[in-house]
């Protein structure tokens, strides 16, 4: 592996262990949000460590210990290192595949263009998922830039959720949620192609994910763009193949979790709802998120 390879690595390991972003700890209210922005640091600080282990010293298992004192079970002893191969594999293909994200947003950025200066009115569900990351031009000058920002937005939008007024975390449609996304995913594992959803397929995947918080952000516009380029890219259709692969694993690994309550690692992770920078766990009768 040469030098520069090593840094790159190494720059990767400190922004994961760097995340979720210290501005959000600034807007963290209660004792509950801020314990939330410590406990995901804590994590990303072990998957940072196993980055350098499995890709930069090439060797060791800093959680093996863990394990063997059962202070994590086998479930998330799996899932910590499906997250970091599953964060290698990505990296592959941003590296493969950033020329052509440049494209498709360039592309995208043209349609809105074209459309205002004829007064076409574009489709509002377009406009809802594609405003945001079509506000300004491609920001990015690099690879890495772009996998930066695509871990960035994977952490910090996900310890946002508890700064919102009112959020409900359901364990039901997690699981059914995972389930789906894995057998989305698995339909196209043959050659690295996504097969599109139908209209009951969609709907199901609206009511199992937030669909009403959901716009495009960086990561998809980068598999959608990889999809594209994986056409005349052999090497890139098999770096999405093995995403695909480790993709449907995490689902497996997490429809596990969410219905094995017994597990030590995943025990407390019933239904619970974040209300007004509380998280409330459901009640044993009907998933009820009651404040004290």
């Amino acid at each position: 592996m040469i030098k520069k390879d090593v840094e790159i690595l190494e720059q990767i390991a400190q922004l994961i262990e760097n995340l979720p972003s210290e501005h959000l700890l600034h807007q963290a209210n209660t004792q509950y949000q801020i314990d939330e922005w410590h406990t995901m640091r804590k994590g990303n600080g072990i998957i940072a460590e196993c980055w350098r282990a499995e890709f930069i010293v090439g060797q060791g298992d800093p959680i093996a210990q863990a394990l063997d004192n059962k202070e994590i079970d086998k479930l998330k002893y799996d899932g910590i290192w499906l997250l970091v191969r599953h964060y290698k594999s990505l990296w592959e293909i941003v590296q493969l595949a950033e020329p052509d994200v440049k494209i498709v947003h360039s592309g995208l950025r043209a349609t809105l263009f074209f459309a205002a200066c004829f007064s076409v009115q574009l489709p509002e569900q377009f406009l809802k998922l594609f405003r945001k990351i079509l506000e300004s031009e491609y920001p990015f000058k690099s690879a890495y830039d772009l996998f930066a920002e695509i871990l960035k937005e994977t952490e910090n939008d996900r310890f946002s959720v508890c700064l919102r007024p009112y959020e409900e975390i359901s364990m039901a449609k997690g699981k059914n949620g995972f389930k789906q996304v894995r057998r989305f995913v698995d339909k196209g594992m043959a050659d690295g192609f996504y097969p599109r959803l139908n209209q009951i397929e969609t709907q199901k995947l609206k009511n199992n994910f937030a669909w009403e918080n959901f716009n495009v952000s960086w990561m998809p516009m980068t598999l959608v763009a990889a999809q594209f380029a994986a056409q005349i890219k052999p090497s890139l259709r098999d770096k999405l193949t093995e995403f695909n692969e480790l993709t449907v694993k995490m689902c497996r690994l997490g429809a596990i979790a969410c219905r094995k309550p017994e597990s030590k690692t995943w025990r407390k992770q019933r239904s619970f709802a974040w209300i007004n920078g509380k998280k409330i766990y459901a009640s044993k009768i009907g998933g009820v998120y009651r404040a004290s």
